[in-house]
């Protein structure tokens, strides 16, 4: 199965991968519940910060590789 926070679907927008995780995915509301928290503005603050880290952490692997 695809892991679409990775490989090519890490650029497929949010909808999208919503859509196919609800047409492939969902067949308890458990799981719909938890697709559903993720949205919203915590989770665009929390995720923009992931992003950060996992930049400055790149970042900090090229300076090791320099030095």
């Amino acid at each position: 199965m695809l892991n679409l926070n990775e490989g090519k679907a890490k650029n497929w927008q949010y909808n999208l991968k919503l859509k196919i995780a609800e047409k492939y995915l969902l067949d308890s509301a458990k799981i719909q519940k938890v697709l559903e928290s993720k949205q919203g503005a915590w989770s665009t603050v929390k995720g923009f910060f992931q992003w950060i880290m996992h930049k400055l952490l790149e970042f900090i692997e090229v300076v090791k590789q320099i030095v």
